[in-house]
């Protein structure tokens, strides 16, 4: 089948006088049109279920003249000057998740690298931030500058201080006096009961 359409096309294409890539949309057209003789019918029609209509242009004389060299070249120029490479993607390059709050944070996470043992923590810390980069952070840990990249490191969150003093939930006094359970002695012992309500006695010969 694809032998086929490549016979055709290529016949297609010779027929014309000017360059394969100027009738290449023509032929194409003309192959979607025009109806095999085994079945009857277009390759439009049978996808689409309609045939194309083509304009008279296709099929007349142009009265055009023919295009000054100079003036094609100059066009031709100015088309490939217009035309820009398209960036292409690199695929093999992981990207690096950075955090937000690593702009500005004052505590960071350090991840711990190479091999650890089981039940260790993956991050330390939280150290604080002396100064830091697009690439690199400066930071104390254990009283030492250390700089580290900032794909091993997490932003740490701290609480604010806020006043203990003050009460979180206002209290609403009652004019009811409160009234407490009262106190069982001690020295009473309290009787163990089943679930069922019947009462345990043990023997006095083992207490």
């Amino acid at each position: 089948m694809v032998e086929r359409l490549h016979r055709t096309l290529k016949q297609a294409i010779r027929c014309h006088d000017t360059k394969w890539t100027e009738s290449l949309p023509v032929v194409l057209l003309g192959l979607r049109a025009c109806i095999k003789e085994d079945l009857n019918a277009s390759c439009a029609e049978m996808v689409v279920g309609k045939n194309i209509l083509l304009p008279g242009e296709f099929f007349e004389p142009s009265s055009q003249t023919s295009t000054d060299p100079s003036e094609f070249l100059l066009r031709l120029r100015e088309t490939f000057r217009t035309l820009k490479p398209t960036p292409a993607s690199c695929h093999s390059s992981t990207s690096c998740f950075v955090h937000t709050a690593l702009k500005t944070c004052s505590h960071v996470f350090v991840r711990v690298e190479g091999l650890k043992p089981s039940l260790t923590a993956h991050n330390q810390g939280s150290f604080e931030v002396l100064s830091r980069t697009d690439k690199h952070f400066t930071i104390k840990i254990n009283d030492k500058t250390s700089t580290i990249s900032i794909d091993r490191l997490k932003p740490a969150f701290l609480l604010n201080d806020t006043d203990s003093t003050k009460e979180p939930f206002p209290v609403q006094k009652s004019n009811h006096p409160v009234v407490f359970p009262p106190r069982l002695d001690q020295n009473v012992p309290i009787p163990a009961m089943t679930r069922s309500g019947r009462k345990v006695r043990f023997n006095p010969k083992y207490l």
